[in-house]
């Protein structure tokens, strides 16, 4: 095993999502909230870390709901996430939970084959989010000194999440917070880290599936379903100085169509996004992160929008 010493900071900053919201169709705006994972998301970390995110998005782009939400209509959103992590061993790999609690609020103007409805919106919890990743090559469970006396090289893990159908949600009412629905993720994220101890450098690539579990209760229809759709992110990441990197992030979107009472919709996502990260430590046990992106190639310009995000981190 190759060693030198690697500085100790490089693992505090949970990176902030580096790419624009996964736009996932279903029958509330809770699907906005799938969201990418952003660089160093799946990073090694010591056995026994914890952290604490705070994330506050805004968001000005087109939302798919069902495929009936007409494409090129305004769209504004904001969000926020409060999550846990927990880094564990398991196996003699790296392991990790984690739970995420966001809240949403969403101004549109909605247009369904019930109708137009202008001026709508909706705010609230939308559906939370558990996650279970484990290393499969590389990321091995270590203590504190050994980690930080370790080069990462290579690394591979298992990725897997579930967001639960408890937001609020209203059959009757065409825009919600929640989605009424499970939505299971499956991913094989990969990183490559090299460099001096102070200027680390990573390329990173993380293809990840979606899969949908059946609206049985969706606004104006019977039921709801929706195909897998794959999201491939890609970051380069690197360190300046000891407590300050940057981030040029690239993803791409595809599939995810729906079917409203046997009737096929028009509406796979496809759709490219990049943009650009920085992120730091303010103290000991705080880093902050930010995030500009835009979406493009979507199959209406209009939809195409851009995405601020900022955020806190507390290790532990």
């Amino acid at each position: 095993m190759k060693v030198q010493h690697v500085r100790r900071d490089s693992w505090v900053v949970v990176a902030v999502v580096a790419a624009i919201f996964f736009m996932v169709p279903g029958e509330s705006a809770a699907q906005f909230v799938g969201v990418q994972y952003g660089p160093r998301a799946f990073s090694n970390a010591p056995k026994g870390t914890n952290a604490l995110d705070l994330k506050v998005d805004l968001m000005d782009m087109g939302i798919d709901l069902d495929g009936r939400l007409l494409q090129g209509l305004d769209n504004s959103s904001k969000a926020l996430y409060l999550s846990y992590t927990n880094y564990f061993g398991l196996f003699g790999k790296t392991a990790s939970v984690l739970f995420a609690l966001p809240l949403v609020e969403i101004e549109t103007e909605l247009e369904t084959s019930q109708g137009t409805f202008p001026g709508l919106s909706a705010s609230g919890l939308t559906d939370p989010f558990l996650q279970f990743n484990i290393g499969l090559v590389g990321n091995e469970s270590m203590g504190l000194e050994e980690f930080f006396a370790t080069e990462p090289g290579f690394g591979m893990t298992l990725h897997t999440g579930v967001r639960l159908p408890f937001g609020e949600y209203d059959a009757d009412s065409p825009l919600n917070p929640g989605a009424n629905r499970f939505e299971f993720r499956f991913g094989f994220p990969m990183s490559y880290t090299w460099g001096t101890p102070t200027q680390q450098t990573s390329l990173e690539l993380s293809p990840i599936l979606y899969f949908f579990e059946d609206n049985d209760r969706p606004f104006g229809a019977a039921r709801v379903s929706q195909n897998e759709a794959l999201q491939i992110e890609a970051h380069l990441v690197h360190d300046f100085v000891p407590a300050f990197w940057g981030a040029l992030n690239a993803m791409r979107v595809w599939g995810g169509a729906t079917e409203t009472d046997g009737i096929k919709g028009d509406n796979a996502l496809r759709y490219a996004s990049i943009g650009a990260s920085l992120g730091g430590r303010l103290f000991k046990k705080l880093s902050y992160s930010f995030h500009y992106g835009f979406r493009f190639d979507s199959k209406d310009e209009a939809d195409d929008g851009s995405l601020i995000r900022v955020g806190l981190t507390y290790t532990f």
